[in-house]
């Protein structure tokens, strides 16, 4: 039920901005007073009974219009590319945003990081290859399509399943966060 909670109170905030004008102002309680005409009691009671998301509910609605929209939008791809990883919403998915999935390659990634129990991966490169090697594991990467290698580590990066750190040579380490070990939990 939380997560159709968050889904569908992030979902409802869209439709509400889509209705306000970018220069109206948004106040919290025109906000709860528009989920009761809209007939969204039950998010309503929700929102009530949760102390912890009326605040930051009350914080997100005071934020600029534009800044909410583009917060709406990275949630939209998220939500897709995590959606095109499981079987049954995977097409629907890539039909509603075809650039937002993640690849087969970027998902095998962040199975073999969960397979070999590793968090971070220290990137070599060996005569202008790549070579991906676990750092606090056995073993390293297997990359089907290496051409690919950087697109496939920039949209993980910039889903927030992969963090980018550096080390002392100025080498990428590439760390796997907790929303990547939750997506591909067995």
């Amino acid at each position: 039920m939380l997560a159709e909670s968050f889904a569908t109170l992030v979902s409802l905030i869209g439709q509400y901005f889509s209705e306000k004008e970018s220069r109206d102002q948004v106040e919290f309680n025109d906000f709860m007073a528009w989920l009761i005409k809209k007939n969204h009691h039950q998010v309503k009671t929700l929102i009530d009974q949760n102390i912890g998301a009326t605040n930051e509910l009350r914080s997100l609605l005071k934020e600029d219009h534009k800044m909410i929209s583009e917060k709406l939008e990275k949630i939209e791809r998220a939500i897709t590319s995590y959606a095109s990883t499981i079987q049954g919403f995977d097409s629907l998915a890539k039909a509603i945003n075809p650039t937002a999935s993640l690849s087969k390659q970027a998902v095998s990634i962040l199975e073999q990081f969960r397979d070999a129990r590793a968090t971070r991966a220290l990137e070599m490169k060996l005569h202008g290859f790549s070579i991906f090697q676990f750092t606090d594991a056995s073993g390293k990467l297997d990359l089907s399509e290496p051409q690919f290698a950087a697109d496939d580590f920039n949209q993980l990066i910039k889903l927030g399943l992969l963090l980018h750190e550096y080390n002392g040579k100025g080498g990428s380490i590439y760390v796997l966060t907790r929303a990547a070990s939750d997506l591909v939990k067995n």
